[in-house]
């Protein structure tokens, strides 16, 4: 950690973080290097740490909150400044929601121009607009207090209630030099972050009315899908193109489910069997979309498993770019594009002359096999069960950065899947 000069040993900010990663067991990183940390990303690797770059922060953030879910250490996010702290945001928030620990990392401003508003360049107080969004937030603003402050957000990320933390570092903390026996002894490595705290006896009691609703739940479910399931639809609809896939991860219990709203993530509830704890990773509390790639490849990095990631057009466009992130890293991820030319459905009517679409039509004839195809993966189209079942078979067995162009009849969705109720409609005619 030392810096050669004429004079003494020094370290800096970019060291004391590095190492204090290393030193509390965090060896992976997530992030989109940029001003200020493009520094910290490249020592970051040169130490050993493992760094997935990605092109928009919110999927990185993603990626580091299912991490942290998987390996119940804090999965660590890394943003430039301003923007690409607030589109991070939306990942630690999420994390906050769904309790998944997980430290947000950015690098920010002069805080002598940005706390008198004087039009720094990406100007923004971080720490405060970040502490409604997350289980807490903390401002580093001395390189000796760096060792501390991932202590401190270690901590908070882990203990109680599992949450995601913001850490703000400015740049001139990063680039401070130090002693560097001085600083070794800032350095702290967290003991015991969550200590195990048992319930006393009798708290935990469960509702039965609760209980049996869920278990009426569970059994008309039963009783009512497996009929959809053999349905022959011509073009499939989720059902059978669920049921394809549905066959072949019977088979592979080793892999990784990832799911986005709405029919695709509600249906497949009902319809994949998940057989060993931790496999379904989906939208979760908020029902959150664009969390697809992300969560695939965190899980794939911090698992080396195989994850089928299978998510809706619509979906698939919020972090679509990513795929470029799998192909970079040649990571084992299927994806599975449901693709019925719309969100929630693609057979809407336009209500205006004109070429433009309705509102949630898409593109019905795009080709996102393709896609993947121009970064160097595997493509596939399907167009019913039985080719789907074989494309991801083949895919899976491949091991390869796949992507499955998967028909479905623009016809077959329901709006909003199974929360179609909370959407408020308009019931009064327009005037012309």
């Amino acid at each position: 950690m030392e810096i050669n000069t004429n004079s003494s040993r020094l370290t800096n900010g970019f060291h004391l973080l590095v190492d204090s990663l290393k030193l509390n067991g965090l060896d992976t990183m997530f992030g989109v290097a940029g001003i200020p940390v493009t520094d910290l990303a490249r020592l970051a690797q040169a130490k050993g740490i493992r760094y997935i770059g990605f092109h928009n922060e919110a999927s990185a953030g993603n990626a580091a909150a299912i991490a942290g879910y998987l390996t119940q250490k804090p999965g660590i996010c890394l943003t430039v400044s301003a923007p690409g702290f607030l589109n991070g945001m939306v990942a630690l928030a999420n994390a906050t929601t769904n309790a998944f620990p997980m430290i947000q990392i950015s690098g920010s401003r002069d805080r002598a121009i940005v706390d008198l508003q004087q039009g720094d360049d990406e100007e923004l107080d971080q720490m405060n607009a970040g502490k409604p969004y997350a289980k807490a937030a903390y401002r580093v603003n001395r390189a000796e207090d760096i060792g501390i402050g991932l202590a401190r957000a270690i901590r908070a990320a882990v203990s109680g209630r599992p949450g995601g933390v913001y850490l703000d570092l400015p740049a001139s903390v990063l680039s401070a030099t130090v002693d560097t026996e001085s600083a070794a002894r800032t350095l702290v490595c967290v003991i015991d972050a969550a200590p195990r705290q048992l319930p006393a006896p009798g708290e935990i009691q469960p509702r039965t009315a609760w209980v049996n609703e869920l278990v009426q739940s569970k059994q008309t479910d039963i009783e009512r899908v497996p009929a959809h399931l053999v349905a022959n639809h011509n073009p499939m609809n989720f059902y059978s193109a669920l049921a394809a896939i549905k066959v072949v991860l019977a088979d592979r219990p080793d892999v990784y489910l990832v799911n986005e709203r709405a029919n695709t993530l509600d249906i497949a509830r009902n319809v994949i069997d998940m057989r060993t704890p931790l496999k379904r990773l989906d939208s979760g509390t908020w029902g959150v979309m664009g969390i697809g790639r992300g969560y695939a490849i965190g899980a794939a990095v911090v698992s080396g498993k195989p994850v089928v990631a299978i998510e809706g057009d619509s979906t698939f466009g919020f972090s679509g770019m990513e795929i470029e992130t799998i192909c970079r890293y040649h990571l084992p991820i299927v994806t599975v594009v449901f693709n019925n030319g719309g969100i929630e459905r693609g057979n809407d009517v336009k209500r205006s002359e004109g070429v433009a679409p309705a509102p949630p039509v898409l593109m019905n004839q795009s080709r996102y096999d393709k896609f993947i195809e121009a970064f160097g993966g595997d493509g596939y189209q399907a167009f019913d069960p039985q080719g789907l079942t074989t494309a991801l078979t083949e895919a899976l067995a491949s091991g390869k950065s796949s992507l499955i162009d998967c028909a479905i009849d623009p016809n077959a969705a329901t709006e909003n899947g199974h929360i179609r109720n909370l959407d408020p409609q308009c019931s009064i005619a327009q005037s012309k």
